[in-house]
């Protein structure tokens, strides 16, 4: 039996076990063959890598793995009133709703601090 951590399409990471870090930028696999994988970076650059670099090091298959989760902090001056806060993540979820070839949901969307000093709700 052959294992096949990835197909030719399939969007990958490699990481160094041990080491931490969140592995290269993501690539898409081109071309598999008996003795390398040829990957394409995210800004066009083809690599040839040998398959035995490849099982000694980790491959975070992102397409067989979970949805990505993006998380993104907006401050928001403390002065906004509270129906622009509402205004706001309102229009995020109809965005996010009316492209679902690129997202599934809004998840959470909550204010996580208050720095008031600052001038602003995290």
């Amino acid at each position: 039996l052959m294992v096949r951590p990835y197909d030719i399409g399939d969007r990958v990471m490699i990481t160094q076990p041990g080491l931490g870090g969140d592995g290269t930028d993501p690539m898409v696999i081109a071309e598999i063959s008996l003795t390398y994988t040829r990957v394409i970076g995210w800004n066009g650059e083809q690599h040839t890598i040998m398959n035995y670099i490849i099982r000694r090091l980790g491959l975070i298959n992102m397409n067989r793995s979970a949805p990505p989760v993006l998380k993104h902090v907006l401050q928001v001056p403390a002065t906004t009133p509270a129906n622009k806060v509402t205004e706001l993540i309102d229009g995020v979820r109809e965005y996010v709703a009316a492209t679902p070839q690129d997202w599934v949901k809004v998840e959470v969307a909550f204010i996580r601090e208050a720095n008031y000093e600052a001038g602003h709700l995290e």
